[in-house]
């Protein structure tokens, strides 16, 4: 049994690094935005979105540049597609960013790594999608993190527009990624 689940573990490394990768990059990432928001009392999350499309943009040019990742204009067949991906991207976004001064730091990121849960959830329903059964597993401690985490809150900490901010931006992101995934697979 136990060389089953090293086995599991080990074939699911870069899945499992991806997860860990993505948690302390999202948590970073908040904390900075919401230092530096306290600092000149910012409210505009769209310019907040926006920023972050331009620099995402600038951290890409280097993979096309080396050619690790290219680019080219979507068939006119497939515009309609990825103009929703990117409503799906802006919509997660803006929502996330609506949450950030309703929310705790720790709170928003309990939320966000729910996406992962959701993520599955639209895969099965959306792809038909069906997984091992430690991706299951690895599921649960994603949805009771968040559930410790609101009950355990103080007043401050949580709001409840805040709550519905961030779930609507993590359900829009974990639907887009669904959604982008079916796109992807349709081009090749």
């Amino acid at each position: 049994m136990v060389k089953g689940v090293l086995g599991a573990m080990a074939e699911n490394s870069m899945a499992i690094f991806s997860v860990i990768f993505l948690i302390a990059v999202a948590a970073g990432k908040t904390i900075l935005t919401k230092a530096a928001f306290k600092q000149i009392n910012f409210a505009y999350p769209v310019v907040l979105s926006g920023l972050s499309c331009i620099v995402t943009d600038v951290a890409i040019l280097p993979l096309w540049g080396t050619g690790i990742a290219s680019f080219s204009v979507p068939k006119k067949d497939k515009l309609l597609s990825f103009a929703v991906v990117t409503l799906m991207t802006a919509l997660g976004m803006g929502f996330q960013n609506l949450a950030l001064n309703l929310l705790s730091v720790a709170l928003q990121q309990a939320l966000r790594a729910t996406l992962p849960v959701f993520v599955v959830i639209f895969e099965r329903v959306v792809l038909g999608k069906a997984h091992n059964f430690w991706i299951y597993i690895a599921l649960v401690p994603l949805m009771a993190g968040p559930m410790l985490c609101v009950s355990g809150s103080k007043g401050g900490d949580v709001s409840t527009m805040g709550l519905v901010y961030m779930c609507s931006g993590v359900l829009m992101s974990a639907l887009k990624i669904v959604y982008l995934e079916k796109i992807v697979r349709s081009v090749r």
